[in-house]
């Protein structure tokens, strides 16, 4: 390939990738090769899980607080992350809630650090009953215009009926940890760390209504260590 966006494009395509908005090709000082012969990793987007609790409260206007346990397959890293909003609701009550949910538009080139970090933007819906117990979802956009999610989550509580609530809040990160051994992915650590992890901020680091989102973390997780790998080591 003459340029190396017509080298990144190939290789995206022949793993069925997409590129970042902010990186159509790998910043600079990390392409290798020349024109005519380019070589070394692409850039491309990937998804993630997450797993977390919430707790605050509402009467209108509310404030919560929880962390998160956040995994990125684009870096192969997780990392836990603090966080505080600011909402306003349909509803008025105290809570507590767990939830598991997937993160798209990660990226092979940004440390889940810089990713994740920063201020969002949310809209729950949901339903509770039987004076106490809850379940909706959640849909959430970061301000830098790419990252997004959706996550299920279960509450117990004092709120009763329909609740629907918009709000923005702050995250923070904590620590990060990777999955990268000798340039590769150690995917069975990483496999196993999502089904049951001790560092998960959700009781017991496995909640067994939402183990479908939990399977569909560990798909993802199996098949972008692959990509990773395919990518980052064969391309050498």
């Amino acid at each position: 390939m003459s340029s190396r966006l017509g080298y990144e494009d190939c290789v995206r395509s022949f793993y069925k990738l997409s590129a970042p908005k902010k990186y159509r090709v790998m910043p600079p000082e990390r392409q290798e090769g020349v024109p005519g012969c380019w070589s070394g990793p692409v850039a491309y987007k990937a998804p993630g899980y997450l797993e977390g609790y919430s707790k605050g409260y509402v009467f209108g206007i509310g404030h919560g607080q929880g962390e998160e346990l956040v995994y990125d397959f684009g870096t192969m890293q997780k990392g836990k992350f603090s966080f505080e909003t600011v909402n306003l609701a349909v509803e008025a009550g105290v809570a507590a809630m767990v939830y598991h949910g997937l993160v798209f538009e990660f990226n092979n080139v940004d440390t889940i650090e810089d990713k994740y970090r920063g201020v969002f933007q949310f809209l729950s819906a949901g339903v509770s009953g039987f004076k106490i117990v809850g379940t909706g979802g959640t849909i959430f956009f970061a301000y830098d215009d790419e990252l997004w999610g959706i996550s299920q989550y279960y509450s117990v509580g004092l709120s009763i009926g329909i609740t629907l609530t918009y709000g923005e809040g702050i995250s923070t990160p904590i620590w990060s940890k990777s999955y990268l051994r000798y340039g590769g992915v150690n995917k069975w650590e990483l496999m196993r760390d999502i089904t049951i992890d001790p560092d998960s901020p959700v009781w017991g680091g496995f909640f067994l209504p939402s183990s479908l989102i939990k399977g569909i973390g560990i798909e993802y997780a199996y098949h972008y260590s692959w990509i990773y790998n395919e990518i980052h080591l064969e391309s050498k």
